[in-house]
């Protein structure tokens, strides 16, 4: 019995490891925004540059929002993800 339950328990932890340990993580070429993808969710931090307004040159890459989306969400296009996490 005591070989049974460890058995399960084993199981259970390496399918949680399965689905939550991020298999991908992408940087995007919009400022360096990054994309951690796991099965079940896909985690976006999401920067953008801002440029000075006088000669134009680009101060700094700061982190402008962080964005988690669960399945069934987590596998639209980023584009979709982007227009939903500056709706507001």
């Amino acid at each position: 019995m005591k070989k049974r339950l460890i058995i399960i328990i084993a199981a259970v932890v390496l399918l949680l490891l399965v689905l939550f340990v991020p298999y991908r993580r992408d940087t995007l070429s919009d400022g360096g925004s990054v994309v951690y993808s796991a099965v079940l969710y896909k985690y976006i931090r999401w920067k953008g540059f801002y440029i000075e307004a006088e000669d134009g040159t680009l101060i700094e890459s700061k982190t402008v929002r962080t964005s988690i989306h669960w399945f069934p969400d987590n596998r639209k296009t980023l584009d979709e993800l982007r227009k939903e996490a500056f709706a507001d």
